[in-house]
């Protein structure tokens, strides 16, 4: 009876294998309402429902080899192949009214519920047709890092979903399948975490660089201001700084061709 079950786990995992490959990363359009790529929701349903399966099968070490599997799958094509080429292509500043608008809206929420893009206008966005390969690289980065996002979100709901399967399954089985099973899932997650948030830091570097210099040729005016000052100059100053007066003024210039309608 082991020998049958194996052979049959052994006729399984291949099958299993393609299926998450083949699937998983196919949708590439365009989510107008949550500024993501599609292929986000896509990739960890089937992720979800491959790993189910594989924990239902009651092959502890099945069950290590889709979680092996996952992870080659997903670093490999959808965070090398997809998401890190799309976060390569901030090269210039000639969007910096995009970027910034990234980050201020990011900076403000800080969560996904009006995406990162906000209210951005998507101009670049063919009418016709919301395929990635119709976008410009601007928009597919900013796009990119949302989904990065997206995906830690994602992956965290993965995790606590499977700790609660793994748990009905094995949890009347031997101790050791089910410290085995968790290790595993632990080892899975946080690996693809780190994963993800270090291309989301890079990212975001990316954006700090072109923004920074905007922002440092407004403060530059700051070493010739007097520090030096008079009582009557300090009370005239807590009331009506120039320099901070001329920094307000230069930042509502800045940001005034941010402003979308």
């Amino acid at each position: 009876m082991s020998k049958i079950s194996q052979e049959v786990v052994d006729t399984y995992l291949p099958l299993e294998q393609l299926f998450l490959r083949e699937m998983a990363i196919l949708m590439d359009e365009l989510d107008e309402s949550s500024k993501t790529f599609r292929l986000v929701d896509d990739i960890f349903f089937v992720v979800k429902k491959c790993l189910g399966r594989a924990i239902s099968s009651g092959s502890a070490d099945a069950v290590c080899a889709m979680f092996n599997h996952t992870n080659a799958v997903l670093s490999d094509q959808l965070i090398d192949e997809t998401l890190m080429v799309r976060t390569k292509s901030v090269t210039s500043s000639g969007w910096i009214q995009q970027a910034y608008h990234l980050v201020h809206k990011r900076a403000g929420s800080g969560t996904l519920a009006t995406g990162l893009l906000g209210s951005a206008s998507t101009e670049n966005v063919t009418n016709g047709s919301s395929n990635a390969n119709q976008v410009d690289a601007q928009t597919q980065f900013i796009y990119a890092l949302n989904s990065v996002e997206a995906c830690l979100s994602c992956l965290a709901i993965l995790r606590n979903t499977l700790e609660q399967y793994i748990k009905e399954i094995y949890g009347l089985r031997r101790k050791s399948d089910l410290n085995k099973l968790q290790a595993c899932l632990a080892d899975l997650a946080e690996s693809l975490a780190q994963t993800f948030q270090t291309l989301l830091d890079s990212g975001f570097d990316k954006l700090r660089s072109l923004i920074r210099p905007q922002v440092n040729s407004l403060t530059q005016s700051f070493n010739l201001v007097k520090r030096d000052l008079t009582e009557e100059e300090f009370e005239q100053y807590a009331v009506n700084d120039p320099w901070v007066e001329s920094l307000i003024v230069g930042l509502q210039g800045l940001l005034k061709s941010f402003h979308v309608s």
